[in-house]
């Protein structure tokens, strides 16, 4: 096997790896999205699970717009301890 095979190889797998990564992260920044969507507007399930989990409702839009920074923060390039925080 030459070089330029063993090379090529190499940038499949991680052609892959970064596709894979982008499809999952943006998975979980629409799920953060929609999720302080729901919290920020008040969505009456969402309601019911905050105050089934003893929390007052004004704390879902606090969550909300976390939730809302933290699908922004996913997406955001070239900020790495941001996305770990997120």
């Amino acid at each position: 096997m030459s070089y330029h095979d063993q090379s090529c190889h190499l940038s499949d797998i991680l052609s892959r790896r970064t596709i894979l990564y982008w499809i999952a992260t943006l998975l979980l920044a629409i799920e953060c999205t929609v999720g302080g969507v729901m919290a920020v507007l008040r969505y009456p399930s969402y309601a019911n699970n905050i105050v089934h989990l003893g929390y007052p409702v004004y704390f879902m839009i606090i969550l909300g717009v976390w939730y809302l920074l933290a699908g922004m923060a996913l997406l955001a390039p070239r900020l790495p301890r941001l996305k770990e925080w997120a």
